[in-house]
C-alpha cells in the first residue's frame, strides 16, 4: 500500500483542477536503508568556518586538481566529517563553480593575483579560463 505522503500533493493538485504532467506513475519511494555509493557521496567543505557542499561525483572529474585527487585527504576533519581549507570562502565559490561547470569565470570585485593563487592552492590550470574573460585576465 502505498503511502498518504506520495500521493497526497496528486490528490490537492486534482481538486483545484491542476492536472498532472506526467503520464506514468509515481517512481518507488527511496529506501534510505539503501547502501550509499561511494560515488554519490557528498562532500562538505568548511572554507574558513563558511560551509559549502557538492557531490564527490563532481570533483573527481577533475583528478589533477586538489578536490578531485586523493591529496585533499590531508584537508579532512574526521571529527567533523568535514575537509577543512583555511582560504578565502568569496574566492571559494568561483573554485567550486569551476568543478561544476569546467569552466572559471574572473571575479571583477577581486585583487587578480589573490584569485590566481586560490586557483595554484586548488591546482587549477588557467587553461580554464573562460573564453569570456580570457582577454581581461590577459590584460591583468
Amino acid at each position: 500500500m502505498a503511502s498518504v505522503a506520495g500521493w497526497l500533493p496528486l490528490a490537492r493538485a486534482s481538486a483545484v483542477g491542476w492536472m498532472p504532467v506526467a503520464r506514468c506513475s509515481m517512481p518507488p519511494a527511496v529506501d534510505d536503508s539503501r547502501p550509499r555509493c561511494f560515488a554519490d557521496r557528498r562532500l562538505r567543505l568548511n572554507v574558513s568556518g563558511r560551509r559549502f557542499e557538492t557531490w564527490q561525483q563532481t570533483v573527481e572529474k577533475y583528478p589533477d586538481t586538489l578536490l578531485g585527487s586523493v591529496e585533499k585527504e590531508f584537508f579532512y576533519d574526521a571529527e567533523a566529517d568535514e575537509y577543512f581549507f583555511d582560504r578565502d570562502p568569496e574566492l571559494f565559490r568561483h573554485v567550486l563553480s569551476y568543478y561544476r561547470s569546467g569552466r572559471i569565470h574572473l571575479p571583477k570585485h577581486v585583487c587578480f593575483s589573490a584569485f590566481d593563487e586560490e586557483l595554484a592552492f586548488f591546482g587549477i590550470s588557467r587553461d580554464a579560463i573562460s573564453d569570456c574573460c580570457h582577454e581581461e585576465f590577459q590584460d591583468r
